[in-house]
């Protein structure tokens, strides 16, 4: 008798301490919406494919997003959520699958953080031309940022037609039109203000990110008037809403290519641009609509069919420029940018991913092309230096490319926001030996690497040297709005605050320094040409 009651003590023992014996194995968080299990990797607690949004299928795609509903049970966040449904390489990866239930976010965060730690929080937005890319790309792992005490979200969106697709119905029937990707990024947003706090996250420290066209809904997000509130910090690499093609440089062009490639896409499927054209859009396998929204930019003939997102005025301003070049309208207290640090940069050879072998003659084409024949010959010319129409311009047409994509936009943003925001910016410029050398440089998307700290195995020692020093910056940049304070002290190295009157920036190398902004002068010329008469846009 007495070895059965030690044998019913054990079993009741156990089964009441088997559920913490589990969370203590697997975190669990309880939210306001239900109870999130997720697991413990490499040190850190991951819980993963979070959905923050109801699938949008049906009456749901080519619509505002709708917050997902609160769990009825625990929800096992153990494994990435499907991708937004793409033609790209990426879902020829492994691990890598599409599906409608892709609103989705994941989180990376400090083992055992709880409940009032008040930590530091970076949502982080992929790249991919809004076109494709997902948040489990394995570049973006948070665990680095998890280890230095900062909770990594990052999060899928939707993309190509699926995120952008505009029409004067819809517009009509929903009061905007041409966001519903970024409509994705601003839910998620409103969630990880909402439920952070219950996963250790503070969400008054809250820092937006992104890269390439991550990096362009960033700046979109910070003109947004629907953000007020959702952040106070922001990190932008490689990109602004002034970003051509993938973006615009201008409200008349934006407004014309907006609508006209989505046109084009519903004309290929029957589809009007009425109730019932929406109808048929909506019964379109994603995967094949996807396969009908290719990269697809003919850099001299500045042909492009792919979506971008429309200044509609509801989600993004109507006129970008004009908002970032009228100083009232940046300190205006109803908007969302007050107050807003901001951590800015680029590549150095951020054009070559995009440049293929091209004469001078082609060069001189495609600016004409784009920018009309009355401007071709001054924008030509800070490009090209006395040279034969036959002679190769690969490094020319980077430089352009480089700077019209990225570069111009990148300083305005910077030239403006300094006026009333901290502003720093950066300039990348390492890449080991055989990459330096080769004729792509350091280039478009070749930092991300160092600031997540995910490096391949075997990576050299300077390289790991750099990205300790940019990852650093980052976290010190997201817990204190300062790169060169982490809390407790001030790096060796300072890296000044940009101003437009004297750009300072700092430049990420095998040794960093603090350089004059060099493209400045170029770029402040380039400006003043392609806006000269934009009062007549």
């Amino acid at each position: 008798m007495k070895r059965l009651f030690q044998y019913l003590f054990i079993t009741l023992l156990f089964t009441v301490l088997a559920p913490f014996a589990h969370a203590e194995n697997s975190p669990l968080v309880i939210t306001d919406i239900g109870a999130i299990e997720g697991v413990n990797e490499h040190g850190v607690d991951h819980f993963y494919g979070i959905p923050y949004a109801k699938a949008p299928v049906h009456d749901l795609r080519f619509a505002p997003t709708v917050a997902a509903d609160p769990f009825a049970d625990t929800f096992k966040a153990d494994s990435f959520c499907p991708v937004v449904p793409q033609s790209s390489f990426i879902v020829k990866r492994n691990g890598f699958r599409t599906g409608d239930n892709s609103l989705c976010l994941n989180i990376y965060r400090p083992k055992n953080a709880k409940k009032g730690d008040k930590l530091p929080v970076f949502v982080w937005i992929h790249g991919g031309a809004y076109m494709m890319g997902a948040s489990n790309n394995p570049y973006y792992d948070g665990t680095a940022f998890a280890k230095d005490g900062v909770i990594l979200v990052s999060i899928n969106y939707r993309l190509h037609a699926l995120g952008f697709y505009a029409s004067k119905y819809t517009y009509q029937k929903y009061g905007t039109t041409g966001n519903w990707g970024h409509l994705d990024m601003i839910e998620a947003l409103k969630w990880v203000r909402n439920h952070i706090d219950s996963f250790g996250g503070d969400p008054e420290k809250v820092t937006i990110g992104g890269e390439s066209a991550g990096s362009m809904a960033v700046s979109s997000l910070i003109l947004s008037p629907l953000t007020k509130g959702l952040f106070k910090r922001a990190i932008l690499e490689s990109g602004t809403i002034l970003s051509y093609p993938f973006v615009s440089l201008y409200r008349s062009e934006n407004s014309k290519s907006a609508f006209t490639n989505s046109a084009s896409i519903a004309t290929l499927f029957g589809a009007e641009d009425s109730e019932a054209g929406l109808e048929a859009l909506r019964a379109i396998d994603p995967l094949l609509l996807s396969y009908n929204c290719g990269y697809d930019y003919d850099m001299v003939k500045n042909t492009f069919s792919f979506f971008k997102p429309y200044f509609d005025g509801v989600v993004l301003p109507k006129d970008p420029y004009r908002e970032l070049k009228q100083e009232k309208r940046i300190d205006d207290s109803d908007n969302s940018q007050d107050n807003v640090e901001i951590l800015i940069g680029y590549n150095t050879d951020e054009g070559s991913l995009f440049t293929d072998n091209i004469n001078v003659l082609e060069l001189k084409t495609a600016i004409k092309n784009t920018f009309g024949k009355n401007k071709a010959q001054s924008i030509a010319a800070l490009y090209l230096k006395d040279k034969e129409p036959a002679d190769d311009a690969f490094k020319e047409a980077g430089t352009y490319n480089a700077d019209i994509m990225f570069n111009l936009g990148m300083k305005i943003f910077a030239d403006a926001m300094s006026k009333n925001h901290k502003v720093y910016m950066y300039h990348f410029d390492y890449a080991p030996a055989e990459y330096k050398k080769s004729h792509r440089g350091v280039s478009h998307s070749s930092e991300i690497a160092y600031v997540f700290s995910t490096l391949p195995e075997g990576a050299q020692k300077d390289m790991k040297n750099v990205s300790d020093n940019m990852h650093q910056r980052f976290v010190n940049f997201i817990k204190t709005g300062d790169p060169n304070f982490n809390g407790k002290s001030m790096t060796p190295i300072r890296w000044p605050l940009y101003n437009e009157r004297s750009p300072k920036v700092y430049k990420i190398d095998k040794l960093p320094y603090v350089e004059n902004f060099k493209l400045k002068d170029r770029l402040d010329k380039l400006e003043d040409l392609l806006y000269s008469d934009y009062d007549n846009d």
